[in-house]
């Protein structure tokens, strides 16, 4: 059984690590690595599937209260557990975040990551 949590991250290195992983990097990658800022208008946030780490959701803040979220998600967390991260991270966004408002873009070029 699976078992998803999510959590707020400081441990850039593993974000760094999910996003540049080949779960991912083909999808929102344009052939350059990807290193994770330290700044506070980005936040992250880890999902995990039975205490491993298979996933980032990356925040970037956009407006005083709207943050464009992107969505990192191995093949380890997908289908009802993809659905379960995304419900998780709403919860702990607007729970904890002074926000209104998420923002989500997928450019056209990237029509694999829809």
């Amino acid at each position: 059984m699976n078992d998803i949590s999510v959590a707020w991250s400081y441990d850039r290195a593993a974000v760094t690590t999910i996003v540049n992983s080949s779960d991912i990097a083909p999808f929102v990658l344009e052939g350059e690595a990807f290193s994770a800022p330290d700044s506070p208008s980005v936040k992250y946030i880890a999902v995990y599937n039975n205490s491993a780490l298979v996933g980032v959701f990356v925040l970037v803040q956009k407006y005083k209260f709207a943050w464009e979220i992107h969505t990192c998600l191995t093949t380890q967390c997908r289908g009802r557990d993809a659905l379960l991260a995304g419900k998780l991270t709403l919860e702990l966004v607007f729970g904890t975040l002074a926000i209104s408002c998420l923002i989500a873009n997928v450019p056209v070029c990237l029509r694999n990551a829809i």
